[in-house]
């Protein structure tokens, strides 16, 4: 039986959470068995009784029976714009375990082709070459035209891979995009040719922008829906912040209009978002030309905006991934390559010129930024490119190396120096080593992704999902962190190992400081947002092995429910 205070209901709290483990990661990692929220902050943090005796007559009670809650997920790096168009019906899913070959693929294309009207395009994404059997049992053979256009002769197809860095398209789909032998590669892409010349549909980086053009794009009205639609997905999983990567101008009128209806509405936003701009026509693109032309135009800068909807900062695309070669490595790949930036420029030392110059103009007019950076040679050009221009400009922007797979320790030490962060994905190492592993060797892909490393030179290191790169649930991602187990139970780089607690905060805390807001989120302490998850099982005490399955009972933001499986209720 609840024993009502002194206090005036004025000043009592909204709500008392108890009958559990608080996880609060404040800086001494500190476990407490009870919370005080009011007005969607939390006022106290302690012992039961301690925020018992806070209660006051209209105080509701968020029972715990036992679970566990943790500070709301902040997934550092996501695309929620293309997120929420990554699933049916907006989108064939072509994710692992659901495609698991070229076999699978066919069969969902076929489906489509049979409900789609004459000239449809048919789009999908999330197919992983090294989980795809005819691909990682000859990991030269690449997906193309020949494996869509005799199932789909009229209707353009096009599919891309997880990463969204490489993708096939039937004939139909070249010939919408005017796409023919006789067109030069793109810098930073690679149309993929057969014999004589001709493009089988395989298409590389910056190449698929002419398809991604080419396509027709959703309307505003559609776009809108699939985000009433699918935004609660980020809650099933305990997601209360995210930082989404790659906005363009139009995405950013959807987080605005999405953001203005539901104050219109007088309702609550679900997610606080934190937009990382790409001002460029196309998904992976970014040019200083393309910049400067938007800066002449926008006059905000990092943080413009409020705790729900802000700017972060600008995203730019370094290099490409491993599993495509596109990685910009020292040492050559297997078949001699070594990768490369895909920033404009004709040469190496032109398209070092043009990533010193867009960390410049962003660094001068107050912008974070982040760059996406894989291979070793790719994260040491960006980082010395923020170190320069940090040196020459001190302030606190916090530009960070988004991914990170291969970092030197001569670099991990300008950027501990510097302050530059890393926004990484440890449930990518458990997908991905055994690919990595055939591709570079066990000694290389043990190294791949050196996150305790990293955390040992005072490098910030923010965990993310990458969605719809992979899926947002973070805890696969978390037992990776630790574990370090990839597909097939191999188990690479246990040095790189973080412990739970340094895992915990990788998703938490550390991401709200990336976002410069680790004063009001990220922890459980007193004067921060009532943001939480709430698990069911101790993440601190079990064996991480268990970590991947752990219930996900409630999702609470500004201390408004968004999500509950219906396990825990809040009693009035």
């Amino acid at each position: 039986m609840a024993i009502h205070s002194s206090i005036p209901d004025c000043l009592s709290p909204d709500l008392v959470i108890n009958n559990g483990k608080i996880i609060t990661v404040d800086k001494d990692f500190s476990f407490a068995e009870a919370v005080a929220v009011k007005g969607g902050k939390i006022v106290a943090v302690g012992k039961e009784g301690e925020i018992e005796a806070l209660r006051g007559a209209r105080t509701r009670t968020l029972d715990l029976k036992g679970r566990v809650l943790m500070p709301g997920i902040n997934d550092s790096h996501m695309h929620l714009a293309w997120a929420i168009v990554s699933v049916p019906p907006w989108q064939l899913d072509l994710s692992y375990p659901k495609v698991k070959s070229i076999g699978d693929m066919r069969g969902l294309v076929k489906e489509a082709v049979l409900k789609a009207a004459p000239g449809e395009w048919i789009v999908g994404a999330g197919w992983d070459q090294g989980v795809i059997e005819e691909l990682a049992a000859d990991i030269a053979r690449v997906p193309g035209r020949a494996d869509l256009d005799d199932i789909s002769p009229d209707n353009p197809v096009w599919l891309r891979e997880f990463s969204y860095h490489t993708s096939f398209c039937n004939t139909r789909a070249l010939e919408a995009a005017g796409l023919t032998k006789d067109v030069p590669d793109p810098a930073g892409g690679v149309y993929h040719r057969g014999p004589g010349g001709e493009l089988d549909g395989y298409l590389v980086e910056t190449a698929n922008a002419a398809i991604e053009l080419a396509r027709p794009q959703y309307a505003m009205d559609q776009l809108i829906e699939a985000f009433h639609a699918n935004v609660g997905n980020l809650g099933k999983y305990g997601i209360t912040s995210c930082t989404t990567a790659s906005e363009r101008p139009r995405d950013v009128n959807l987080f605005s209009r999405v953001y203005r209806d539901a104050l219109g509405r007088d309702s609550r936003f679900p997610i606080r978002v934190n937009m990382m701009l790409l001002w460029s026509d196309y998904s992976i693109g970014g040019a200083c030309k393309e910049i400067k032309a938007a800066l002449k135009e926008v006059g905000t800068a990092t943080n413009f905006g409020n705790e729900w909807l802000k700017i972060g900062g600008i995203k730019l695309f370094g290099d490409g991934i491993p599993p495509t070669r596109t990685a910009w490595l020292y040492d050559p790949y297997p078949d001699g390559t070594c990768g490369g930036l895909v920033v404009p420029g004709d040469t190496v030392e032109e398209k070092l010129e043009e990533l010193g110059r867009v960390v410049d103009i962003c660094h001068d007019n107050g912008y974070q930024l982040a760059v996406h950076a894989t291979g070793d040679r790719a994260v040491d050009e960006t980082v010395r490119a923020m170190a320069r221009a940090l040196a020459r400009d001190p302030w606190d922007a916090r530009h960070y190396v988004v991914h990170g797979d291969f970092v030197s320790e001569e670099t991990m030490e300008l950027m501990g120096r510097h302050g530059i962060a890393i926004a990484t994905q440890a449930e990518l190492k458990h997908v991905l080593t055994d690919d990595s592993i055939a591709r570079l060797g066990e000694d290389v892909a043990g190294n791949q992704w050196p996150l305790k490393q990293l955390l040992d030179h005072g490098v910030t290191v923010c965990n993310s999902s990458d969605a719809p790169c992979a899926s947002p649930d973070w805890r696969p991602g978390m037992q990776a962190a630790i574990a370090r187990e990839s597909l097939s139970g191999v188990v690479s780089g246990p040095h790189q190992s973080l412990s739970v607690e340094e895992a915990i905060r990788s998703y938490t805390i550390n991401g709200a400081w990336l976002e410069h807001m680790e004063d009001v989120k990220g922890s459980v302490e007193a004067g921060k947002y009532a943001d939480f998850c709430v698990i069911g099982r101790d993440i601190t005490a079990i064996d991480p092995h268990g970590i991947h399955d752990t219930p996900i009972h409630m999702t609470i933001v500004g201390g408004h429910v968004v999500y509950s499986d219906g396990v825990l209720e809040i009693e009035q």
